[in-house]
């Protein structure tokens, strides 16, 4: 009896499971219903043992009979053995589509952040280069209404002074074209493009700009003696002229954002003519009120002394990237720290860290990870330290050499 039973339980359960010869259309079973299936059957073992265990009437005993000890056992033990190889299928099925939407979310947060970094700096450029058009533009208008006003007036200052704006204009060309060839892209034999162009143009025009300082002051000093005779009032127009423009082409610039030491320079040489028409400004009142000739080289000196303190630190800034000196706000000692802080690395050696320009971070370090870490894990841990770094210092293009030891130690038996 109990056979009958489990026989028909068990075809109930196959015909929703699986397709079998001879009963056409039935349909493959999901892993949901094989567990379903399974514990009917156990519920149905279970129910009719208890029948075949109540006690029988006159006849009908079973003292004895060995297929009942059997028949119990292994009908639970294969009902158990369908229902946990099923459960497990689920969970490992589970935690494997887990692990993969992880890694695909890992992915994707790394992708997003590197193509935002791209796209912010693509926008960066776009403005600087527009400020840079602009000053360029309004420069060169500044520079022929000096020339016009000077050759009218026959004033040798404003001449002058036009020639030190002439000179502005090429330095703003300079940074321009230094702005267009770092944009390049990176080729085979240029790796990292001409990214550096901009320092090379940054570094000409602070070397323009310190020289050209230099000239004001000695020949300010010279006017103490002999100082020269102007006309105050159309000296005032060119200076408010001169202040307006260049304080509107720096603002512009201030505006384009980022840390460009070639925007720099040239916001500088903007300053520079700034204060230099303040100041001329200021000796044309002094000249019309006080007749105080000597007010002209006075204010230059002064304007000098403020531009050489922008112009030194710009000079330096330049040459500490092309010495590859590590950035300014990346202290060597808290990146060690944080990459020894990660889960898997052992310990960081042979750190390097150097701007590529004035704004693109690089790094180099072999990564010593902990015992039984294999190249999956490696890479693993490399991914994590490189977005680790692009996040919290801003270090654009990192690169590891995985170790299992540190490579001055000898190497494991």
């Amino acid at each position: 009896m109990i056979g009958a039973d489990l026989t028909h339980t068990f075809d109930q359960t196959a015909g929703i499971c699986s397709s079998t010869p001879g009963r056409p259309g039935v349909l493959p079973a999901s892993p949901d219903q094989v567990i379903l299936g399974s514990l009917l059957i156990e519920e149905r073992c279970v129910e009719g043992l208890r029948r075949y265990d109540r006690p029988m009437s006159t006849g009908q005993q079973h003292d004895g009979d060995p297929l009942h000890g059997a028949a119990s056992a292994d009908v639970q033990s294969a009902a158990s053995a369908d229902v946990q190889s099923a459960a497990s299928a689920d969970v490992q099925s589970a935690a494997s589509a887990d692990v993969q939407s992880a890694a695909s979310a890992g992915m994707h947060s790394q992708s997003h952040s590197h193509s935002h970094s791209h796209s912010h700096s693509h926008d960066v450029r776009g403005a600087q280069k527009n400020a840079l058009l602009f000053a360029v533009g309004a420069n060169t208008l500044l520079l022929g209404a000096q020339v016009a006003v000077g050759l009218i007036l026959g004033s040798l200052a404003l001449l002058a002074d036009s020639l030190h704006n002439a000179s502005d204009v090429v330095a703003l060309i300079v940074a321009l074209i230094g702005q267009g060839l770092a944009a390049r892209p990176a080729t085979p034999r240029q790796s990292y493009g001409l990214a550096r162009a901009e320092i090379l143009g940054a570094l000409l025009n602070g070397a323009v700009l310190l020289a050209l300082t230099g000239w004001v002051v000695v020949t300010a000093v010279g006017r103490f003696s002999n100082p020269t005779t102007l006309d105050p009032l159309p000296l005032a127009a060119i200076g408010l002229l001169g202040l307006v423009v260049n304080a509107g082409s720096a603002w512009y610039l201030s505006r384009s954002g980022g840390k460009n030491l070639n925007i720099r320079a040239a916001f500088w040489h903007l300053v520079a003519d700034a204060l230099g028409s303040f100041g001329v400004m200021l000796a044309a009142a002094a000249i019309y009120f006080f007749d105080a000739l000597w007010a002209d080289p006075a204010a230059s000196i002064l304007i000098s002394m403020l531009i050489l303190v922008g112009v030194w630190r710009l000079m330096k800034d330049t040459v500490m990237v092309l010495l590859e000196v590590t950035p300014k706000g990346i202290e060597p000692t808290e990146v060690t720290v944080a990459l020894e802080s990660m889960a898997g690395i052992r310990s960081i050696h042979h750190l390097h860290i150097w701007g590529i320009d004035s704004e693109a971070t690089a790094l180099t370090a072999h990564l010593e990870l902990e015992d039984g870490a294999d190249l999956h894990q490696a890479q693993e841990l490399a991914d994590a330290a490189r977005l680790m770094l692009h996040d919290r210092f801003s270090i654009a293009h990192a690169t590891f050499e995985p170790e299992c030891h540190d490579c001055g130690a000898p190497e494991h038996d």
